[in-house]
């Protein structure tokens, strides 16, 4: 998708538009000056009218854009981004293709971050893009649930809405008018943009260049606006440019010309069958001798009736232990912790290829060297992250390989590092064992998480021994009953305002059952209810003459620290207070 680039841009390239029109040499009498002068006129004497008509007859522009923050506050400090891109539009057709965007040096074609093409089907919006299978998909484009319509969508060529009053000619420069009206200035805003249209943004200038070589040069500029993101900010956006057609239908996209690799198109098929095992390994390079250290590793396996994985940290402790088997037609999540299988969670309305990448992918994207197929550097904008080729790790993809053998197949990526190292960070995932998986035993599983332990729920080992600390020692800390029912993750929080133990659950409906039924739950280990003033209700356990244990149930919903906005992620959590009796 490119709605997240940072714009267009590219260097102008002098590219014939409409012709060559230049005038054959004339023998002239007329002094030096004179012929300046006529020079000057021949310059400027251009047939705009022609020129406009031939735009709203179709044309591709391909301009730099140039897009510039400057940190209002603080330091100060300017981020400019450019890119290049191309678009086109004619009569039902409106398509948009952007490179990957710098932040020094001049722009290139090198990396296609997105490439939109939109037509006219029936007076409705459809998008086509370019599928990672190297084929054309197309879909209706919906808004609220309604489909959107060509007309209002903004993207019919955009000088079919002009004509030659709108603009003021000024030394071989047409300019739009001041007095062009809001739509239409959205209008061209989107056409620049892309769809949908960006609220907020004006357009403030936009002008055309006609020469007598048939070229047409092009500029035009937003209106400064700021954002917010932890500070103010301030955004400039210009685009400069050519138009290298006029007069010519928008070209639509199309599969790249490759032919089908039997080799890969094999191992595709492979994957597809979702019947194997699996295993990923995540390395960083942390220290400047640029060997990779392990960070993090996973197994798993998909079998017909279901899958299952296990996480390890960089100790090759498991942090995470988990089964998906198929229940009523739905999933239903299971926590292993040893050999006890507890039920987690809700039936989930999903099937296992839900969890799965679809594995949907031609061998045109890549370059093959024998059995390894490496993706070309031109394509990375259609390949997003790796989770397109593991549910395990959503990393961002640079340099991958693919190497098919006959009994396994190994997908290798590397990166800059994402931000998690200064140096490089490497994904490698094995799938073997093809159509040989049987079935997860899932005879075992419990319902009832109550007869689990903090110690066996609470992996991370660290924070348990944290927990415990807090809680004056162990004992005390299984002085508080587990969640029950079918809550049988557990994760904690510390070292903050309030200091509690919680898990995920759906909805603030769903908290508050579970509150209520926990509280009946509390008073048969010895808790009694304490109601305040505010109607806030407490359970406090007198552990002896000394001592009392104090805790707090309650459903909430997650808010961003940042913002302030709720995020619709919502826990069951228990507070706890240890403390001396009076």
């Amino acid at each position: 998708m490119k709605k997240n680039i940072l714009l267009l841009s590219l260097p102008f390239i002098a590219v014939s538009l409409l012709g060559c029109n230049q005038e054959g040499n004339k023998s002239s009498t007329n002094t030096g000056e004179e012929a300046s002068s006529s020079s000057s006129e021949s310059e400027h004497s251009i047939d705009f009218s022609k020129t406009l008509s031939a735009l709203q007859s179709g044309y591709e522009l391909e301009v730099v854009s140039t897009i510039k923050y400057v940190v209002t506050g603080g330091s100060g400090s300017e981020t400019t981004y450019k890119t290049i891109e191309n678009i086109s539009s004619s009569n039902g057709r409106y398509r948009h293709i952007g490179y990957s965007s710098i932040t020094n040096g001049e722009p290139n074609k090198d990396i296609i971050s997105f490439d939109e093409y939109y037509t006219n089907e029936n007076e409705k919006l459809v998008k086509n893009t370019l599928s990672l299978e190297n084929k054309i998909e197309s879909e209706k484009i919906t808004n609220n649930n309604k489909e959107v319509s060509w007309n209002s969508s903004n993207l019919n060529n955009f000088f079919t809405l002009l004509n030659e009053d709108d603009f003021v000619e000024n030394e071989g420069v047409y300019s739009l008018t001041g007095k062009l009206n809001a739509l239409k200035r959205m209008h061209l805003v989107t056409q620049l943009r892309g769809y949908p249209y960006t609220a907020g943004l004006v357009l403030s200038t936009f002008s055309l260049s006609p020469k007598k070589d048939g070229t047409i040069d092009f500029a035009a500029s937003f209106e400064p606006y700021k954002i917010n993101y932890l500070t103010e900010i301030d955004v400039t956006e210009s685009f400069e440019g050519k138009f290298i057609s006029a007069g010519k239908e928008a070209t639509p996209i199309s599969p790249i010309e490759k032919e089908e690799d039997p080799l890969f198109k094999n191992g595709i098929e492979k994957l597809s069958s979702l019947n194997f095992k699996t295993s990923v390994k995540n390395s960083e390079i942390l220290h400047k001798d640029g060997r990779y250290e392990t960070v993090a590793t996973a197994e798993g396996k998909v079998a017909s009736n279901g899958f299952s994985y296990t996480f390890y940290d960089k100790n090759n402790k498991i942090s995470e232990d988990t089964i998906y088997y198929v229940k009523d037609n739905g999933m239903q999540r299971v926590a292993k912790y040893g050999n006890k299988l507890f039920a987690s969670g809700k039936k989930i309305d999903s099937t296992i290829s839900s969890y799965w990448p679809s594995f949907k992918i031609s061998n045109a994207f890549f370059e093959k060297e024998n059995n390894v197929y490496t993706l070309s550097k031109k394509y990375l904008g259609y390949f997003a992250s790796t989770n397109l080729f593991t549910p395990f790790v959503k990393d961002k993809i640079n340099d991958l390989t693919i190497t098919i053998d006959t009994t396994k197949i190994t997908i290798v990526n590397e990166n800059e590092g994402n931000g998690k190292t200064i140096f490089k960070a490497k994904e490698e995932i094995v799938y073997e064992g093809f159509l040989a998986q049987e079935d997860i035993d899932i005879s075992a599983v419990s319902f009832d998480s109550s007869t689990l332990t903090w110690a066996e729920a609470i992996r991370d080992s660290t924070k348990y021994r944290e927990l415990a600390t807090a809680m004056g020692g162990v004992n005390y800390l299984n002085l508080i009953p587990f969640f029950g029912g079918t809550y049988s993750e557990a994760s904690v929080e510390l070292g903050s305002e309030f200091e509690y133990i919680y898990t995920a659950i759906d909805s603030l409906e769903e908290g508050n059952s579970l509150k209520e039924r926990y509280a009946t739950e509390l008073p048969k280990k010895g808790f009694v209810a304490d109601t305040d003033e505010n109607g806030e209700t407490s359970y406090i356990l007198t552990i002896d003459e000394t001592k009392k244990l104090e805790i707090y149930p309650v459903a909430f919903e997650e808010q961003n620290i940042l913002t302030g906005e709720y995020t619709g992620t919502y826990y069951f959590a228990i507070s706890f207070l240890l403390s001396e009796t009076k």
